[in-house]
């Protein structure tokens, strides 16, 4: 690797002048008027500014002069410029531009990969968060600052520590049901949020009916302030040494001196390693732990976030923005500057084709991988469009919604599939391989409700409520009470339409949640195969008495309706079973795989042709009702013409429909005036 691989031009400057001489057919421009172009487009102070650009541009070989021989009647021939040759970046060059800023200079090459940055911009991981959290609406925001206000435990090695880089999550509707019941108690905090089909994550345990009350401890002692959820009616055993430990000084002082050397010494040596370190290594070394799932369901739920929110990028990934609205940009780039660009300026050219390519090719390991490509994509649109533009501000508004998706899968991964596909009206009540608890939960002016846990840290308790919105909310532990509290002491109005609904879908989930859980994994429904079996002749209370049918007693139609049944299941049975005696005479796989090719290809033919008979028949259908008239009052078939739009079926319609009608009605020839005469004559002797 050669010495000389950093830059000194700044990106906006490169993509100034690539710009301006891509504007010239011939792609070659003068000395005077490139200088002019920079001073008028990047808004300079003095030319001697774009002077000195052009020659630190040289100077790193993002310019190249071209000789052309001295014409005929000028004193001395201008200095020509174009676009130098474009050469492919070799795998041992490290990025030329910084991670953080997205822009040249004197940067340092990242230990674990060939990335860069500026020792300067190296940002903690609290301060990386915060300026992601900008890019999040203001709804996810809340939830996060409620769980990101609690204490964390000290790390205990410096490649093992808690990263916080990615954003916390919440989910769907940001609308309560209008059937809750309004309550005069202020006490607790509501928040709401809304996001597109993609809905919640969850994680819990079970309520054990033997709880009486809901305990959630915070811990105060140093080892104990752990940020992990902690479920409702898990009430810990006291701990005597515990309670002498907290209540009692410390007999060696020196201890804690001793215990701050150590943080502190943990703290240089994170420094140390975060400013060896690029952020994007930081991401796949301090990430959470990942949910239990194997690659193909974890690249089958990548899918669901990717093509929620690749509409914040163009197509192409680095094309300039349509969305963007106001002031255009200083400079606009065309296809062949962003092309220019891709090849001289980009190490790794991550785009959003790439990343839905490794998800159809299941290539995706851990959701980490998955964050880094994002963050690529991200710095990609910095280095061509600039920090300050619109294209980097919409790579960072998907940045951040797709990490807040990440959060909610590695919460739960059987609740965010749930909530993706919506295979059921009722998938809201499909349980998890995780049993979630469900609870009574109370949000400010309205009644207790029954809501599912997401998650709960010390006092807080994300819970997302049943009914017909399914929407989530951050609830006091004061105001969450377990499931099996007597609704008189709840004071709810169980009479409510609402609140019902609520009911019959947590009893269904809790049912659901009792059976064998793992039918409703993502490796059972892969798994499952349509299959059609053999109907088992059902017993009927009959007995059969020499060719003849003798009841035992009882209603007799039920037989009958069961002997029907039977018979529209047989044909059905009697082709497959026509289709599997004709393929177990094959023994060659080949043969065997070649006829049973034939046969789907012609069932499928066969499907085709009833389909469009059903078609041909449909629309002749459609055409015959386009033919009739219709009642303008019951829209049954008419047979009395009123006006030249108007029909009845009979009299009586007519009579009933005149009051509205006749404002509107435009009588034809004498025949139907005269008859509407009458009908109307007929209504006013009725009155």
């Amino acid at each position: 690797m050669s010495g000389n691989w950093q830059l000194q031009t700044p990106c906006e400057v490169i993509n100034a002048i690539w710009s301006n001489i891509c504007a010239i057919p011939s792609c070659e421009i003068e000395h005077p008027r490139l200088v002019k172009e920079l001073y008028k487009t990047l808004q300079l102070d003095n030319q001697e500014l774009a002077e000195q650009h052009i020659k630190t541009a040289q100077e790193d070989r993002l310019l190249a002069m071209v000789v052309r021989a001295k014409k005929r009647g000028r004193a001395k021939s201008n200095t020509i410029y174009t676009i130098p040759k474009l050469q492919t970046v070799s795998d041992e060059q490290p990025d030329k531009c910084c991670y953080e800023c997205h822009n040249t200079g004197n940067v340092v090459k990242c230990v674990g990969c060939m990335r860069s940055f500026h020792e300067d911009c190296v940002k903690p991981p609290e301060e990386k968060q915060r300026e992601l959290g900008q890019f999040v609406s203001k709804e996810k925001q809340i939830i996060i600052s409620a769980f990101e206000n609690q204490p964390t435990r000290p790390v205990a090695t410096p490649m093992r520590r808690n990263s916080i880089a990615s954003i916390t999550t919440m989910d769907e509707s940001t609308v309560w049901a209008n059937e809750f019941q309004p309550d005069e108690d202020d006490a607790v905090e509501i928040v709401e949020d809304e996001i597109f089909e993609i809905e919640i994550k969850h994680e819990n345990m079970g309520l054990d009916s033997s709880y009486q009350s809901i305990k959630v401890e915070t811990d105060v002692k140093e080892g104990l302030l752990v940020d992990e959820p902690m479920f409702v009616g898990m009430v810990r055993p006291p701990n005597r040494r515990l309670e002498r430990m907290l209540n009692t000084t410390t007999i060696k002082p020196e201890g804690e001196s001793s215990d701050s050397d150590d943080n502190v010494a943990r703290a240089e040596e994170n420094d140390m390693l975060r400013r060896r370190y690029c952020y994007a290594c930081h991401v796949l070394n301090n990430s959470p732990s990942n949910p239990n799932i194997g690659t193909e369901e974890l690249n089958y739920l990548l899918n669901f976030v990717i093509e929620q929110y690749k509409s914040w990028l163009p197509k192409d990934t680095f094309s300039p923005s349509k969305l963007v609205r106001g002031k255009a940009p200083k400079t606009v780039l065309t296809s062949k500057v962003i092309e220019i660009c891709k090849k001289m300026l980009l190490r790794t050219p991550t785009s959003m084709a790439s990343i839905q390519s490794k998800i159809t090719n299941k290539q995706y390991n851990s959701l980490e991988e998955f964050h880094v490509d994002l963050l690529d994509i991200v710095h990609n649109i910095g280095i061509i469009h600039g920090g300050d533009s619109f294209d980097y501000s919409a790579a960072m508004y998907l940045l951040a919604d797709c990490v807040y998706e990440l959060r909610e899968i590695r919460q739960c991964s059987d609740c965010y599939r749930h909530s993706a596909e919506k295979v059921e009206p009722d998938w809201f009540t499909r349980p998890c391989r995780t049993r979630h608890e469900v609870v009574f939960a109370k949000q400010r002016s309205f009644q207790y409700w029954p809501a599912k846990v997401v998650r709960v840290t010390n006092d807080r308790y994300d819970v997302r409520f049943f009914g017909d919105k399914h929407m989530r909310a951050l609830i006091n532990a004061n105001y969450v009470k377990p499931i099996d509290t007597e609704l008189s002491t709840l004071g709810v109005n169980a009479k409510q339409r609402g609140f019902k609904q609520a009911m019959t879908e947590m009893l269904q989930y809790r049912s659901l949640s009792e059976g064998y859980r793992d039918q409703y994994s993502f490796t059972s429904a892969i798994e499952q195969t349509p299959r059609t079996q053999q109907p088992s002749l059902p017993q009927t209370p009959c007995d059969v008495v020499g060719g003849e049918r003798v009841s035992n007693g009882g209603n007799t139609s039920r037989p009958v309706t069961r002997k029907r049944n039977i018979q529209t299941q047989q044909p059905a049975v009697t082709h497959q079973q026509k289709h599997r005696k004709f393929l177990d005479r094959f023994t060659n796989p080949v043969e065997l795989r070649a006829k049973a090719l034939q046969l789907l290809q012609e069932g499928e033919e066969q499907f085709s042709r009833k389909l469009d008979l059903l078609k041909v028949e449909h629309q002749r259908e459609i055409s015959d009702v386009k033919k009739k008239q219709w009642c303008a009052m019951c829209e049954k078939e008419a047979r009395i013409q009123c006006c030249w739009n108007t029909s009845y079926c009979t009299t009586d319609c007519q009579k009933n429909h005149w009051v509205q009608h006749q404002k509107r009605h435009q009588a034809g020839n004498r025949y139907h005036r005269l008859r509407s005469v009458s009908v109307f004559l007929a209504t006013q002797q009725g009155n």
